[in-house]
């Protein structure tokens, strides 16, 4: 069975989660709401043949890049990071009105 490509190392190694996972991941069920992917730059974790079936998947998605950083990139460059995550999350509790008092 092949792997689902954008699934971390530390499920790849895992058969049993892995098969679940493949199982639980439809492609043709999408989640169809805002899904920020954060990668450091110099991760392989997420690879440009992923994309298509990403977007596929999670047709809101967007994605960033942690200049300078490898995998870890919230523990490598937290400020970057947390900076690119506090911004999505503001864009959407603004837009979608549960911000306002």
């Amino acid at each position: 069975m092949p792997a689902a490509p954008f699934i971390g190392n530390e499920l790849r190694g895992d058969r049993r989660k892995l098969c679940a996972l493949n199982e639980a991941i439809s492609s043709e069920s999408s989640f169809d709401k805002p899904t920020l992917f954060i990668s450091g730059e110099r991760s392989d974790y997420i690879r440009g043949e992923d994309l298509p079936l990403i977007r596929k998947l999670f047709p809101r998605s967007e994605f960033c890049d942690i200049a300078g950083a490898g995998h870890w990139c919230m523990r490598m460059h937290p400020k970057p990071s947390s900076v690119k995550l506090g911004n999505s999350l503001s864009t959407e509790i603004v837009g979608s009105g549960a911000g306002e008092v």
